[in-house]
């Protein structure tokens, strides 16, 4: 397989705080995403202007782009970049389960030289997930918060298989075609018709027979059953030794979450143009899921 990305490509120089077209490889190396859309359910104390969008509906249905650039300048980073790894286990139920899954889709779908982009890497946990279960693969992570690729280019720092791209997930994908394209724990930010339209972008960045693998917070059927999520949610973060204070911002970072059903998005990925879906693992309000084209 050729390489997917050129050689000797290196960091440019930032000469203006507009993250679109920054990229570095090779000794450089999001999951939260910094991006955080605004919720269509459970709703925190938003800016005035954005909440009006919000409840005529121009945020959530139409995508109105001077509504999401009010969004993207009033939101601040909700992840301390520097103490992201340390709390994600404690944090997150079963995150081994979920995250090996995900990989070990990827290298059981994919080639040993598979291109991969990872969406809204943050840290790139994923993406070293994936490099322990395929160590000669291509990896571009792509984030919108630099101060979490700061931490990627440290993690792989001297692997010259690995890209950094500083990107929101409602920006065009980076040209592929690839092998497999994968997120942890960032598209639930998004309003519901932009995930869909990031699931068709998605699908149409596969090469035939690749895989797109979401490790993703989920809605539950009924009120009862996610009311029974968040319990088993808080039980886990209270026997993991989470400190209170890491908890309380963890309830916060929650008010901006959209979460989706499990159903809801395999109906979408379907909707998309995957030839089959599957649920991976799964543990209450987690779950890794996946979808294949054609091959």
């Amino acid at each position: 397989m050729p390489r997917l990305f050129p050689t000797g490509y290196r960091v440019r120089a930032r000469t203006s705080p507009s993250p679109r077209a920054t990229e570095s490889t090779g000794s450089s190396g999001m999951g939260s995403s910094g991006e955080v859309a605004v919720p269509g359910g459970r709703t925190g104390n938003h800016h005035p202007n954005i909440q009006s969008g919000i409840q005529s509906g121009r945020v959530a249905s139409t995508g109105d782009a001077m509504m999401r650039e009010l969004v993207a300048q009033v939101t601040t980073e909700l992840w301390n970049p520097e103490t992201f790894d340390a709390v994600r286990r404690q944090l997150i139920p079963s995150f081994d389960l979920l995250y090996e899954s995900a990989a070990s889709v990827v290298a059981v779908s994919a080639p040993d030289d598979a291109g991969i982009l990872d969406l809204g890497a943050g840290t790139g946990l994923l993406s070293a997930a994936l490099r322990r279960r395929l160590p000669a693969a291509e990896l571009l992570l792509m984030d919108r918060s630099e101060g979490m690729l700061d931490m990627a280019r440290q993690r792989f720092a001297g692997d010259r298989r690995v890209t950094v791209r500083v990107g929101d997930l409602l920006d065009p994908l980076p040209e592929g075609p690839f092998d497999a394209v994968v997120s942890g724990l960032a598209i639930h930010h998004l309003p519901h018709p932009d995930k869909r339209r990031l699931f068709a972008r998605i699908h149409g960045a596969l090469r035939p027979g690749g895989v797109f693998v979401n490790v993703e917070q989920i809605l539950a059927p009924t009120a009862t059953l996610e009311a029974a999520y968040d319990r088993q949610h808080e039980e886990h973060v209270h026997r993991s030794g989470t400190p209170a204070e890491e908890w309380a911002a963890g309830r916060e970072r929650m008010k901006h979450d959209i979460c989706a059903g499990l159903g809801d998005q395999l109906g979408w990925l379907r909707e998309a143009g995957f030839a089959s879906v599957d649920c991976l693992a799964k543990d209450w309000r987690f779950a890794t899921y996946a979808g294949w084209t054609a091959a």
